[in-house]
């Protein structure tokens, strides 16, 4: 036993990585990537130990565990195993992150327990041999053979192209080289003419600008359009749609969690994937990088910026990026007086209340227009059925759903009239408090929340994403304040990127050439952002980049 357990181990984990690599849909550059990484790992593993059977079950094993690694994040995630997750995974906010999503930190160290306890007995069981290192040059002779010609074409990839399923391993492999973000698709700076980019600033009629209130609310999307919801449906009709807004379905491009890949595009205009496969780090990424954004835009024009954030401000990042791209203020959690002890089940009314006072300090101490950003947290997973939303079984009809995700449904429901009665209850205070104000308010889903793969319209995942999983909602509407129609309102659905152009071109501000692009790009490719031509999407960023509006690493 003692002699046969080493190559039934190392022979179990070469087989199944054959199997991985056949299975894959990835290219056979990709491949021979991989087989280039496995073998170049055995020949060091082997000649620094000398034992044959713990090298090939190391070697292999990683790239297995990449493999499996990736597959979890993309099932939670829609993004691969990336070598920056490592870099992530080590700050506290990240820890945080999963811990609070327990599945992922359950799979992930099962997977790292089952890895690491076979490395451990495989180095008590077998013993080494003294010519390991005189066996160093085969493997290196075929890792070098496979390795030169597909690391340059693999290098040569754009980055886009490596965030994909088709390639988990290789992703993970080359992402090492691309640990910096670039704006794609783009030419190269100054290899393309382009008009001059001119700021607009603020008028002596700024004072009469209306506040503008947005509000991300977390994991939310339009329910009526799934289910038969009966008189559950008229309690949301005013939140979704209300009279006289304007409303619609939202794209976004996350699901289930990320909420910072929604935060992202809203503030700047330009989604996380148009920065390569790192650009969903885009808040450590691009502190700093990014000289265009909806809240510099407003500050430019006269406002006062401020963002109210239900979690701790280091969490991704958020407080440092927030402020770089043009918040005046940020408060979590922490820095508004008195502080306040939120969770991940915390009630919409009492972040709007917090909203509501730091509004009112910031009109009484800067006299200007406010803009505020204010994100929620009452919708965020997990939905566990509660005594009080299974009172919502009598009258909502949720066919739709898979059995054993009725329950989840009913408490993301019960939360979901919370608050629809919280938003309300935050417009008549906000009417209450600033009687002769005018406003517009604008309020989006950042994702579906993970229940959704119960839906039984859902596709299973391999085959990707379902885009009715991609789709959440906007409504927009106003008080004491006309808004004005756009080119972008029968658009549907509208990409997430050109929902700050919306909200600039309806209320009518005098808006700059950025602005002016993104609506004519919207248009041209009916509202949405990913699948535009290639044409489009780098003239737009090319404006962007020789204007330094926007600073590759």
């Amino acid at each position: 036993m003692r002699r046969f357990l080493p190559v039934v181990l190392s022979g179990s984990a070469t087989c199944l990585l054959v199997a991985v690599l056949v299975l894959e849909r990835g290219s056979l550059a990709s491949k021979l990537f991989v087989v280039s990484f496995v073998a170049l790992a055995f020949s060091l593993l082997y000649a620094a130990f000398g034992r044959i059977h713990l090298a090939a079950v190391a070697s292999a094993g990683t790239a297995l565990s990449i493999f499996l690694i990736s597959q979890i994040k993309l099932h939670f995630w829609g993004i691969p195993f990336l070598f920056f997750d490592i870099v992530f995974l080590v700050r506290k906010n990240f820890v945080e992150l999963l811990v609070n999503d327990y599945r992922i930190l359950l799979a992930v160290a099962s997977l790292v327990t089952v890895v690491v306890t076979g490395v451990w007995g495989l180095w008590r069981l077998e013993s080494p041999r003294r010519r390991g290192v005189s066996l160093l040059g085969v493997p290196c002779v075929i890792a070098a053979v496979a390795y030169a010609p597909s690391i340059g074409e693999m290098r040569a990839m754009e980055m886009m192209d490596l965030v994909s399923w088709d390639h988990t391993v290789a992703t993970f492999l080359i992402s090492a080289w691309h640990s910096g973000v670039k704006l794609q698709p783009s030419s190269p700076i100054g290899s393309s003419r382009t008009e001059a980019f001119t700021p607009v600033h603020a008028s002596e009629s700024a004072s009469s600008l209306p506040d503008i209130i947005c509000i991300l609310e977390e994991s939310t999307f339009d329910a009526r359009k799934l289910f038969r919801l009966g008189r559950a449906s008229k309690d949301l009709d005013d939140f979704f749609a209300p009279v006289g807004a304007k409303s619609g379905p939202l794209r976004v491009d996350t699901f289930g969690g990320a909420t910072w890949l929604a935060e992202f595009p809203f503030l700047t205009g330009i989604p996380n994937w148009s920065f390569g496969q790192n650009g969903c780090y885009a808040p450590f990424l691009l502190e700093g990088q990014i000289r265009h954004s909806l809240p510099s835009f407003l500050h430019g024009v006269g406002y006062h910026t401020l963002a109210v954030y239900p979690v701790a401000g280091n969490f991704v990042n958020a407080q440092r990026f927030y402020q770089s791209v043009g918040f005046d203020d940020f408060f979590d959690p922490s820095s508004l007086r008195p502080q306040r002890q939120w969770d991940w089940r915390t009630r919409d009314a009492e972040i709007f209340g917090a909203a509501l006072d730091a509004i009112r300090d910031a009109r009484r101490s800067a006299n200007k227009p406010v803009f505020a950003f204010i994100l929620t947290m009452n919708q965020h997973q997990p939905h566990s059925a509660t005594e009080e939303s299974e009172k919502l079984s009598d009258f909502v009809d949720l066919d739709e759903v898979e059995a054993d995700g009725v329950g989840g449904f009913s408490e993301y429901l019960f939360r979901l009239r919370q608050s629809a009665e919280d938003l309300r209850s935050f417009r008549e205070r906000y009417i209450a408090e600033f009687p002769s104000s005018r406003a517009v308010f604008l309020h989006f889903g950042d994702h579906h929340p993970p229940i959704s793969w119960h839906i039984r319209s859902a596709t299973h995942f391999k085959k990707g994403i379902p885009d009715e999983l991609m789709q959440t909602y906007y409504a927009m509407w106003s008080i004491r304040y006309t808004l004005q129609p756009t080119s972008l309102d029968p658009l549907r659905p509208l990409d997430i990127p050109f929902l700050s152009t919306l909200l600039v071109k309806s209320i009518g501000l005098p808006s700059d050439q950025v602005f002016d692009r993104r609506e004519a790009m919207a248009v041209h490719c009916e509202g949405r952002y990913e699948g535009c031509d290639p044409a489009s999407l780098t003239r737009l960023h090319d404006f962007l980049l020789n204007n330094r509006l926007v600073l590759n690493q």
